[in-house]
């Protein structure tokens, strides 16, 4: 499982060349099919067009490092092959269509839409706030994410961090959870609670 904070800032490498493509900076999302997509590509030089990867073109997400098998896994995104600009793009959401091989282009796509986003319980009860995702690198799905209760509860007991299981919907600006899964949440071993007493 990856961590969307662990995966941005890693360097992309092709084994076929050996070769530097760039630096991630940015995961994009589907929310319709709870999926993570591609990731964004940092590139050296200035005016560089955006650039994905999809995430069926990635080899491995290792710890210090991604690799792919081919340059051409490379993308434009948000231009087509003849250079005409389409949809303006944002990042971190693309729709079920979002990505097409025809110059990558990435629509509907708000940026940072999963992070900070609220999370509330069926109940009406307000979790906290989306400070990470964690996803699938094999399938894309996300299989949980972490939710902050504020400064100070992140101090005192540590984040946590709130499978997906069970229903969860994805709306504008929040996420909805059944309440079972509230009480599936775990800690993510951080807080002065959690270091002094072990979470007791």
């Amino acid at each position: 499982m990856e961590k969307h904070s662990k995966v941005v800032g890693l360097p992309v490498y092709c084994t076929g060349n050996n070769k530097k493509l760039g630096i991630i900076k940015d995961v994009l999302y589907c929310m319709e099919e709870k999926q993570a997509k591609a990731i964004l590509l940092q590139e050296n030089g200035i005016m560089q067009k955006k650039r994905i990867i999809l995430l069926k073109d990635i080899s491995k997400i290792g710890e210090d490092a991604v690799i792919i098998r081919s340059e051409t896994a490379k993308q434009y995104m948000g231009y087509k092959k003849d250079g005409i600009k389409r949809d303006r793009v944002r990042k971190n959401e693309v729709n079920r269509d979002g990505v097409n091989r025809d110059g990558a282009q990435v629509n509907g796509a708000r940026q940072d839409k999963i992070m900070e986003m609220k999370v509330y319980s069926r109940a009406g009860e307000e979790l906290g706030i989306i400070k990470d995702v964690l996803f699938d690198c094999e399938t894309g799905n996300i299989e949980g994410v972490e939710i902050s209760g504020g400064i100070l509860q992140d101090m005192v007991e540590g984040r946590k961090v709130l499978p997906f299981i069970g229903r969860y919907e994805f709306g504008e600006d929040i996420l909805l959870v059944d309440e079972d899964v509230v009480g599936e949440m775990t800690s993510t071993g951080g807080g002065i609670k959690n270091k002094l007493f072990g979470g007791k």
